[in-house]
């Protein structure tokens, strides 16, 4: 992934606003937090090895459309394939994937006929849900400034 894709993916990430009446961030032990905390880990690791290439683009939009549907946000095509630090037309076709094995959920904006939203399926977002619990489970802890104790 080249270091502009990467610096827009931490930018954004960084300004996303929380909507008003999304979920309560329970703490940085949370899955929520578990998982905001993975995706500040691949961005930490990604400047301290600049140019080496560790992301897996649909884990990171997986990741990333768990945390927007717990905060109740919704997330765009587009957005999601600046979130996948790929090319667009990479990003494109991991989403297609992940959709054809009913990971991904694509929906047309209510108002808007050229925007589309994807989010993850219920069952793809009870399996991250288990897996996030499962890295809390076996001693994955931050301490206050949400870096993580344990390698992932």
């Amino acid at each position: 992934m080249d270091a502009p894709n990467r610096t827009r993916r931490m930018t954004a990430r960084r300004e996303r606003p929380i909507r008003r009446g999304a979920p309560a961030f329970a703490g940085p032990d949370s899955l929520v937090g578990i998982a905001v905390a993975l995706l500040e880990q691949i961005d930490r690791r990604a400047a301290f090895l600049p140019g080496a290439e560790f992301e897996d683009p649909q884990w990171l939009m997986t990741l990333e459309l768990f945390v927007a549907g717990e905060e109740g946000r919704a997330i765009s095509v587009s957005s999601l394939c600046l979130a996948s630090g790929v090319p667009a037309t990479t990003a494109l076709r991991h989403i297609r994937s992940l959709e054809s094995k009913g990971i991904f959920e694509r929906s047309s904006h209510p108002s808007d006929r050229r925007i589309s939203h994807v989010r993850l399926s219920p069952a793809a977002r009870a399996q991250v849900a288990r897996y996030l619990a499962s890295l809390r489970a076996s001693g994955l802890v931050m301490n206050e400034e949400s870096a993580l104790r344990a390698a992932h």
